[in-house]
């Protein structure tokens, strides 16, 4: 067997290990940010080992990067979807499901539009974050990892400025609002 040489986010990993995918419900899961795919490969990979069918769509504003993350995909096997769009210029779920979102659905039995699961490592835009309720299926989860304000003092490595940081608890407030 061939050694892989990538591996994907370590807090990632362990949430997913921990997951009955199965009992994920009907949508897309969403790596935004995904860079060269390494976490939306992983998501693909979880899914097939689990014989779960649901589409992994990789969001990067970065064409060179999704390529990397289709030859990526490629040699493992899976399917992954890349979408090419700086999310911090559009709204997300029209960036993320183009032609297929309807700007005034019916109703929310389209799940062809909606996320099971959003994941984002490394990339911070508090305007997704925010809207991360009204694209999350019901009963579907948000994974989300990055960097946070130290507790005492300026942080040690980047990024120093506190709005390109999340700040304490600050997830936390965001989705137990949204889940009021």
């Amino acid at each position: 067997a061939i050694a892989q040489a990538w591996r994907p986010n370590a807090f990632l990993a362990a949430v997913v290990r921990g997951l009955d995918l199965h009992a994920l419900p009907e949508g897309s899961l969403v790596d935004v940010g995904c860079g060269s795919g390494r976490d939306a490969v992983f998501l693909a990979q979880a899914l097939k080992e689990a014989g779960v069918e649901r589409p992994v769509i990789g969001v990067d504003n970065h064409g060179a990067a999704l390529e990397r993350t289709l030859a990526l995909a490629c040699s493992c096997g899976v399917s992954v979807r890349c979408v090419e769009t700086n999310l911090r210029k559009s709204a997300a779920r029209e960036a993320i499901f183009g032609d297929r979102f309807d700007a005034s659905p019916s109703d929310d039995t389209d799940t062809g539009t909606k996320v099971a699961l959003l994941h984002g490592c490394r990339f911070l835009h508090r305007p997704l974050l925010e809207s991360a309720p009204d694209l999350i299926a019901p009963g579907g989860l948000i994974i989300y990892s990055h960097f946070m304000d130290p507790l005492d003092g300026p942080p040690l490595a980047p990024p120093f400025r506190p709005s390109r940081r999340l700040q304490r608890g600050e997830l936390r407030r965001l989705f137990e609002e949204s889940m009021d």
